[in-house]
This record gives structure tokens, sequence and C-alpha cells, in this order.
């Protein structure tokens, strides 16, 4: 062997398993379950891991440790190296391993569970269907935490490959009471509107912000919560208008909540993709599959909510 050739005397399985499980957990701590000894242990194996391949695998940010760009690159792998262990492994005991697919609660909630029997079917097997903010899909198919995810068409990265899914839109559901003659035509004549808000600052907020002051809509917020979920809920019971998914619209009783169109609604239509990670793409064949088939199953579009 060259002198140049990597050694792999330090690259052990239970190494490569405990570096998977502090990347899933996000701290030794967490890892080792608060055991004094799992920690050391945990701690041991990473800095013999970080000796062997030269490289820094994690920063801490306070409490949490964070991936370097190696350690990203590292636990893709490995976990392409798991998972592939696993398909095979499961193929021989005729019981394939769950598939993760990552999502916001929005797209899973209203797009993929009306439909879980083609996901199922897309996927060829079990689906274990997690829920986390696009740029956390994101991460977690880059550093092989995902197989799958549903994202912002926008939230590129070169280490995943696109495949296309509808689009999301979204709907302003108002409570019949607070509109003149309880139509949705009053709107621009409510002189107060109570309003159910989703907290934060991202894209949606700031869109919602514009649409609001565009058509001069006198927003009274009651409240701010953290999903449309919990929106649709607080809004059913204090009577306060929201903008949710259009596809939560059935969520509202129609006697006492009516949808109305606002100019610029479509500028807060979301175009989503399916997201495979490129890396490992050869280490996990059933993933691409997947991502493949569901991309196509949606193909003709959302079946709007009946």
């Amino acid at each position: 062997m060259s002198g140049n050739t990597l050694s792999l005397s330090g690259l052990s399985i239970e190494r490569l398993r405990s570096f998977c499980q502090i990347v899933d957990a996000g701290s030794v701590v967490a890892a080792a379950g608060r055991n004094p000894t799992k920690q050391s242990q945990f701690s041991r194996q990473i800095r013999d891991l970080e000796r062997v391949l030269g490289v820094k695998l994690f920063v801490r940010e306070g409490k949490r440790l964070k991936l370097t760009a190696d350690g990203v690159k590292l636990s893709a792998l490995t976990n392409a190296y798991f998972n592939a262990l696993r398909e095979i492994s499961g193929e021989g005991q005729g019981a394939p391993h769950p598939l993760k697919l990552g999502a916001a609660e929005s797209v899973i909630r209203w797009l993929l569970v009306p439909r879980f029997t083609e996901v199922v079917s897309a996927a060829g097997g079990p689906v274990e269907m997690q829920n986390h903010r696009t740029s956390e899909v994101v991460s977690h198919l880059e550093n092989g935490q995902l197989d799958l995810g549903i994202i912002r068409a926008d939230a590129r990265s070169d280490a995943l490959e696109l495949l296309p899914f509808p689009v999301l839109r979204y709907v302003l559901m108002v409570p019949r009471a607070a509109l003149p003659e309880k139509s949705a035509a009053g709107i621009l004549s409510v002189r107060v509107l109570p309003f159910v808000s989703i907290t934060g600052d991202g894209q949606f907020v700031r869109g919602v912000e514009r649409i609001v002051e565009a058509n001069r809509l006198p927003l009274k917020i009651l409240s701010k919560v953290e999903s449309f979920s919990l929106a649709i809920e607080v809004a059913k019971v204090i009577g306060a208008a929201t903008l949710v998914p259009s596809h939560a619209e059935g969520e509202f009783p129609t006697e006492q909540f009516t949808p109305v169109a606002l100019d610029g609604m479509d500028t807060l239509n979301r175009r989503l993709a399916v997201a495979f990670s490129k890396k490992t793409t050869e280490l996990n064949a059933r993933a691409k599959r997947f991502a493949v088939r569901l991309s196509r199953a949606f193909e003709g579009g959302l079946r709007e909510p009946s």
C-alpha cells in the first residue's frame, strides 16, 4: 500500500455510528442521554475520527454542535452507507427500511397525507415523514439525515437535485360576521379585521405584509402562532381572519367563514420541488426512485379541496 494512501484503521463501524448519533441529536450530551460514561466515549470517538481523517468535523454553536463542510460530507456518505446496508438486510428479510421524507408541516398535512397511499406506492415501502422548515430539510438532505425532501424550488443547493412538484397557493379565510352582509365582496369596507398571524420574518410573513398594505386592510392582530394548524384553530375559536394554504380551506365551517380574494395574492404562491442529495445517489438508489415517482405522481397538479 502506498504511503500516501489513507489509513482506515480508525474508521470503525462503531465510531461512524456514534458520529451519526451525535449528528442526529445535535450534541454529545443529547446523543449520550446524559450518561457521563457514554459522553466520554462519544467525545473520544469523535476525536479519533478527526485525527484519522485529519479534518475538523464539528464546530460548537452554543450548546449544540454544527457540522463543518467536511463533517457534512462524512455525514452524507456515512448515512448513505448505513442505509445501503439496511437496504441489503431489508431485501434479504423482505422488509425494506423506511425512507425518510422531510417537508413543512403544511405540505405534509394538506398535500401529502391526503394522498398518502400514492406516497407509499412511490416509495415502494414504508415512509417516515418528518416536519422541518425548508432550511432544515436542505441541511438534513445535505448531511444524509433525510432521503428526500419537499422544499421551495428557490431554496437551491449545489448538493441537491430538484424535480418538479406543484405550486402551493394560499387563501384568506374571513369570518362572515366581520364582513358587511356577510359577503366576501365587503372585504374592502371592513373597518377592523381581527387577524391571526404566523410568527417570524420569512418570505411568507413579508409577503402577507405587502398584500395587507397594498389592499389597505385594517388588520387587528389578535394572535401570532408558529404554524398554520394553530392559526386555523385559533381563528375559529376567536372568530378572526387568517391566511392559510388553499387546501386548508375545508378546515373552516362554510356557514361561519368564507374565502376572500385580494389583489396580489398570487405573489404568495410557492413553487415546490422534490429534492434529494446528488452525492449519495449511487448508495441510495431507492431514494432517487422515490423522488422520481413522487414527482410523477403529482405532475398533474394538486387536487383542489372538495
